[in-house]
Formats: structure tokens, C-alpha cells, sequence
């Protein structure tokens, strides 16, 4: 058996096994120790959480596992199948644990632990979160790192996931493991708690932060193919970073309101799905200069939509103000104005977008209309050979070309 079909192969049975281990999760019993779903604030136990966590976790699993089918040399595969089987080994070790308990408390206890039983206070995000934001970066489009002097930096982020994980399972906070059952490694932290929570949360803050600029480095000595890829995961990640930055805002002016950080939670676990897309669009090569336009189009109609939206609410405060007694005209007024406005501020604001986001299509679109202008003002046919020729040179990039006219040889 060849070593490709043996990466197949392996590839095949870790997506099985997350994905049985994703259905145990329905078997996990309720603990009856804690409060209902929603009322102690777990908004990532809610349905919307959930719902957008197993999306992210399914996302990943069908990249890491094409990837890894496909370019199993490259290590980012195996990474996101790693990412999946951290969050797929919680159900089965939950299950083991719960078990035990009558059997062998201490055990039991383990298991819980790893298992993240206890949802108020665990750690076991942290691997699948700390390899998505440090290992995947670090390696990205390669597979490897961006040079042998990233070798200890890699090692460190390695050091701060374990320094995050073995203090969160020590603190008095997390005594208990679920279930009724004690932690088997608390620690008498004292005083020392909050120092040891503001290193160990900075080495992983750290960790993340340096493997994300690992991604600038890399892209100041890519090549054309490189830093399209690394784009793509650009424009991945900026929207949940943004997303969570603004739920955060949203929490903080409306702490009672419990819903607010529930659909925030499903909001920003699906667009953590886009991060998985985004290096599976990057590496597998599926349609990856389309990134330009996308960003083009995205950008163009954001800064539209802002435009049109502030334009309708000044025209409707100013006139509503002017006219209090015909609100009704104002809104009319407000309406047919921002209609008006949408079709001409695209058109400008696409233009400008273009020309520092999507710069081939800005150039080419200049290349048609400068052989437009010279057709329109010339009167001999042949004479536009050459113009066309050289259009289409600059714009579509062919490996040969020949013109045919009728009445030439």
C-alpha cells in the first residue's frame, strides 16, 4: 500500500470518527447539578450556539479532510482534522467519565476533566481554538513554516496552549469537573491566581497574535500564487475578528440582555466557518483569484449601503423637521432620494473600490475603453489591428494570437 493511500485511508477514518463522535453528543446526559441551558448565561449551550458551532466544526472537518485527501503533504489538513477531533473527543470522554463514576470516582473524575463536563470552567477549547489561531497561520499556504527560525516560535505557542490548559484545570474555580464530581488537580492558587492567569493568558494572547503576523511576513516575500492564497485568509478571519470585537461592544452596553450574546455566539461561530473556507479556497486553488472581485464587491456595496442608509435618515430627520405636519412626504421624499442615489454612488464608488482592490479588471476596463476611443475616432479598419491586438494581449494574457480579416491576406 503506497503512502498516499494510507494518508487516504487515515484521512477517511479520523472524519468517521468525529462524525460518530459528533452524534454521541446527543447521548451525553444532562447534569443535573447545573441550571437549565440559557439561565446561567451558557449562551454556547443554546441552540443558536450550538447550531453554529457544529456548522464550524463541519466545516472544518470537510476541509481538513479534502486537503488532507488531496495534498497530503501538506500539514494544514491534518491540523484541521486535529482541530475536529479535539471538539469530536469531548462526547466519548464525557460519556466514559459519567460511567466510571459509580465505579472508580478519581477516574472518572479524569475523564470529565478532559471532557469539559463542566461548561461554567473548562479548558477544552483551548487546543482546537489555540491550534486554529497559532498552527494554521504559522503554516499557511505551505504546510510549513515560514522559516527554521520560526521552529522555537512554534514550540512556544505549543507551550502556552499546556500553560493555559493545565492552569484553568488547577484554579479553585474549576472544583468541580460536573456531575457532582471533584476536580482531581486543584491547586491552592491563592493570591497567585491572578498572576497566573494574566502570564498564561498573555503567552497565549501572544502565541495567537505573533502567528497571525507570521502571515505578513510571509506575504512581503510571496509570489503572485502566494498572496493570493494568503488574501483569501485575510479577508477569512476579518470578519469574525470584527464580528467578535462587536459583540463584545454589544455585551458590554447590554449585559442583561441574554439573547444579544446568544445570537452574537451563533453569529460569530459561523463566521468562524469562513476561516476553514477560506484555506480550503487558498490551497486547493478553487477559483482563487476571484478574491479581488469579491473583496471589490463586498467593499463597494458596504460603503453603498452605509451611504444610502445615512442619506435616507438625513433626508427624513431634515424634513420631517421642516414639514412636521406632512411626515408622510418626508419619508416619500427620503425613499425616492436614496433610490436615486443607489445606481449612480455604485457606479462611483465600485469605480474607486476597483482601482485599489480588484487593479486587473481597473486596467483592463481601461485598456477597452482606450481601444473604444481609438476605434470611434478612426475610419480605416486595418488600422485597428494593431490596437486590438495589443487589448487583447493586456487583458486576457494569451499564448498566441492571429487576427483574420475578410478581404487580407
Amino acid at each position: 500500500m503506497s503512502a498516499r493511500i494510507r494518508s487516504e485511508w487515515l484521512a477517511h477514518g479520523i472524519a468517521i470518527g468525529c462524525l460518530v463522535g459528533g452524534v454521541l453528543v446527543f447521548a451525553v446526559p444532562a447534569d443535573p447539578t447545573r441550571e437549565p441551558t440559557g439561565s446561567s448565561g451558557d449562551s454556547w449551550g443554546s441552540v443558536p450556539g450550538a447550531i453554529g458551532l457544529a456548522l464550524f466544526v463541519l466545516v472544518t472537518l470537510f476541509a481538513g479532510w479534502l486537503i488532507a485527501r488531496k495534498r497530503p503533504e501538506n500539514s494544514l489538513g491534518w491540523i484541521m482534522l486535529a482541530i475536529t477531533a479535539s471538539f469530536a473527543i469531548l462526547a466519548p470522554l464525557v460519556l466514559v467519565g459519567v460511567a466510571l463514576i459509580p465505579v472508580n470516582e478519581v477516574a472518572a473524575s479524569w475523564f470529565l476533566m478532559l471532557g469539559g463536563a463542566n461548561s461554567d470552567s473548562n479548558t477544552a477549547w483551548v487546543l482546537p481554538i489555540g491550534l486554529l489561531m497559532t498552527q494554521l497561520p504559522l503554516r499557511f499556504p505551505t504546510g510549513r513554516l515560514p522559516s527554521p527560525r520560526w521552529r522555537w516560535f512554534s514550540w512556544f505557542t505549543i507551550v502556552a496552549m499546556a500553560a493555559v490548559i493545565v492552569f484553568g484545570n488547577t484554579t479553585p474555580s474549576a472544583a468541580s469537573v460536573g456531575y457532582g464530581v471533584a476536580s482531581p488537580v486543584t491547586l491552592p492558587w491563592g493570591e497567585a491566581e491572578v498572576l497566573g492567569f494574566v502570564v498564561t493568558f498573555s503567552m497565549f494572547g501572544a502565541a495567537m497574535v505573533g502567528s497571525l503576523a507570521s502571515l505578513i511576513v510571509r506575504y512581503r516575500g510571496a509570489d503572485a500564487v502566494e498572496r493570493a492564497q494568503l488574501r483569501w485568509v485575510y479577508w477569512g478571519a476579518a470578519f469574525p475578528i470584527l464580528l467578535l470585537i462587536a459583540s463584545w461592544i454589544v455585551s458590554a452596553l447590554s449585559p442583561q440582555d441574554a439573547w444579544i450574546n446568544t445570537v452574537g455566539v451563533a453569529i460569530i461561530a459561523l463566521c468562524y466557518s469562513m476561516i476553514p473556507a477560506a484555506i480550503l479556497v487558498a490551497v486547493m486553488r478553487y477559483g482563487l483569484y476571484s478574491i479581488d472581485r469579491i473583496i471589490s464587491r463586498t467593499a463597494s456595496y458596504a460603503i453603498v449601503v452605509v451611504l444610502v442608509v445615512g442619506t435616507y435618515a438625513g433626508l427624513v430627520v431634515g424634513l420631517t423637521s421642516l414639514l412636521p405636519g406632512l411626515p408622510s412626504v418626508g419619508v416619500a421624499v427620503a425613499t425616492l432620494g436614496a433610490a436615486a442615489l443607489f445606481l449612480p454612488a455604485l457606479r462611483v464608488v465600485q469605480r474607486g473600490v476597483d482601482r485599489r482592490f480588484n487593479r486587473s479588471a481597473y486596467d483592463a476596463q481601461r485598456v477597452v475603453d482606450n481601444f473604444g476611443r481609438h476605434v470611434r475616432d478612426g475610419a480605416d479598419p486595418a488600422g485597428a489591428v494593431p490596437e486590438l491586438t495589443r487589448a487583447i494581449e493586456q487583458t486576457l494574457e494569451p499564448t498566441s494570437l492571429g487576427v483574420w480579416m475578410r478581404g487580407m491576406p
